[in-house]
Order: structure tokens, then C-alpha cells, then sequence
């Protein structure tokens, strides 16, 4: 489980294959040409385990909050792959500059 105040960073590119599907009237020859989606998703490592991955696009605010999660199960899973890291320390990645971080000046 992530801690939930620890910066997420590892980015990862996850190949997964997804139902797809269509609504409305068509012929079945049409509905038979249907193949599962081929889907591509990035963004910060939230969690893995046996189950499954869980992805967020965004993180901020004491590095508590995110957005954009998208749960994807293992099975579903093609590759994942960690395309990079952040240069972090305690406070956030290296390099950002923050209110919090600034010290004050005399």
C-alpha cells in the first residue's frame, strides 16, 4: 500500500486490453468485426500487487493528494514498465519549487 504523504515517483507506461463497447442498432456482421481494445496508459505508480495496478495522472498538495486513478486488474495486463524516476527527497521532487520549501531570508 502507498504511504499516503510519500512523493509517487515512478512513471509507468502499463499495455492492457479493454472490453469494447458499442451501443445502437447495427447488423451482426457488423457486431462480429468488435475486437478488444489495445489501450496504452501513463502516468505515477499509485500501487501494484497480484491484482492489480492503479495509475494517477496528477499528484500535489503535500504530495497527499491525486487525480486521475484508473485501477486496471493483472490479468488484463500485457506489460508495465517504469520509463522513469523522479530525483526525490522528503519534501518532494528535486527541483520544485514550493512556498514550503523556501526558507525565509534574514
Amino acid at each position: 500500500m502507498a504511504e499516503v504523504n510519500k512523493v509517487l515517483d515512478k512513471i509507468v507506461v502499463v499495455h492492457w486490453r479493454d472490453a469494447n463497447a458499442r451501443g445502437g442498432w447495427d447488423t451482426r456482421g457488423e457486431y462480429l468485426k468488435h475486437e478488444i481494445a489495445k489501450v496504452v496508459t501513463s502516468g505515477f505508480l499509485l500501487k501494484q500487487d497480484d491484482k492489480s495496478i492503479t495509475v494517477v495522472s496528477t499528484q500535489c498538495k503535500d504530495w497527499a493528494d491525486c487525480n486521475g486513478a484508473i485501477s486496471i486488474p493483472i490479468e488484463w495486463c500485457s506489460s508495465i514498465k517504469v520509463v522513469a524516476r523522479l530525483p526525490v527527497d522528503n519534501r518532494g521532487p528535486k527541483g520544485v519549487n514550493s512556498s514550503r520549501r523556501r526558507k525565509k531570508r534574514k
